[in-house]
């Protein structure tokens, strides 16, 4: 399976690496691609509290943890687009790295993509999709700079799917198909 990693810009801290727990998050389910609905999920990955983990002090450390997002598609297939933004204390100093994939109720992969420069992929009806998000959170901060928490945020928006139009090249086909008709009608009617 191919994973396509970027790189946010954050603020976040850890000393050594540590792996987070996986959660279920529902994305503000059911989803209706025709009125253009959009899902979000917050996903907590440290804070000075300890849920679901404790930021690690001192720079370079990390946080590795996977996130999966459950929705369910009504009404409408459309288009659909991800982005996800990660965030942490106000001052302080790191980054994210994300890799995704949606799947469909039946389990296949059918999206992959960069966070920040989200595409668009055809999502039909249907119950049970999941976003598969991996990420790193990676600390760059000492002393003040230290995070005391990190989240992700991400975003699903929807949409009506793009009618395809006829191209010029087949429209000029069934006209003059049509005007051919119409002379040998006039032709055998003589």
């Amino acid at each position: 399976m191919k994973a396509w990693i970027s790189r946010i810009g954050a603020v976040a801290l850890t000393a050594a690496s540590f792996s987070a727990f996986g959660n279920i998050i529902l994305l503000g389910s059911p989803l209706n691609p025709g009125i253009g609905d959009v899902g979000f999920a917050n996903v907590g990955v440290c804070n000075s509290g300890g849920t679901p983990q404790v930021c690690p002090l001192g720079p370079l450390g990390t946080i590795v943890g996977s996130t999966d997002i459950n929705f369910d598609i009504i009404n409408a297939p459309g288009i659909m687009n991800i982005a996800l933004i990660g965030s942490v204390t106000p001052g302080a100093s790191g980054f994210f790295d994300f890799a995704y994939t949606v799947y469909n109720p039946f389990a296949i992969a059918i999206a992959t993509g960069l966070p920040q420069v989200p595409i668009d992929f055809a999502i039909p009806i249907g119950n049970g999709y999941l976003i598969h998000v991996d990420y790193t959170f990676h600390s760059t901060g000492v002393g003040q700079q230290q995070a005391t928490s990190a989240s992700y945020t991400l975003t699903g928006t929807t949409g009506n799917a793009p009618r395809e139009a006829p191209e010029p090249a087949s429209l000029a086909l069934i006209g003059i198909a049509l005007l051919g008709l119409g002379v040998l009608r006039r032709r055998s009617s003589r």
